[in-house]
């Protein structure tokens, strides 16, 4: 049996932080022309695998300077450094009493 192309895809789920994932995924097909059809399915799966590794060190750089930029955001302070809470909801200990 003569094998005419090769298809590989690969895939890898990346931990981004706070709860969210995504999933990085790739599909390659090769022609064969001299019935090396394994030597090309191991050259595809070896650049797949560096191509999504690429994607998601990327990815991961990304989010890491998002955090970056937002950090701080959730609390303000004024020049005697005094902290601002507006807009979050009060630390309730007990039902009627509201902790500071």
């Amino acid at each position: 049996m003569f094998v005419k192309e090769v298809r590989v895809s690969f895939g890898r789920t990346v931990n981004l932080g706070n709860f969210e994932s995504t999933r990085v995924e790739m599909t390659e097909c090769a022609v064969v022309t001299d019935n090396n059809a394994d030597e090309v399915a191991e050259a595809l799966y070896e650049e797949l695998r560096r191509k999504v590794e690429l994607k998601c060190e990327i990815l991961k750089e990304r989010r890491a300077e998002a955090y970056r930029a937002s950090e701080g955001h959730g609390r303000r302070e004024d020049a005697r450094g005094r902290s601002d809470d507006r807009g979050r909801p009060p630390i309730v200990d007990k039902p009627g009493n509201a902790a500071s």
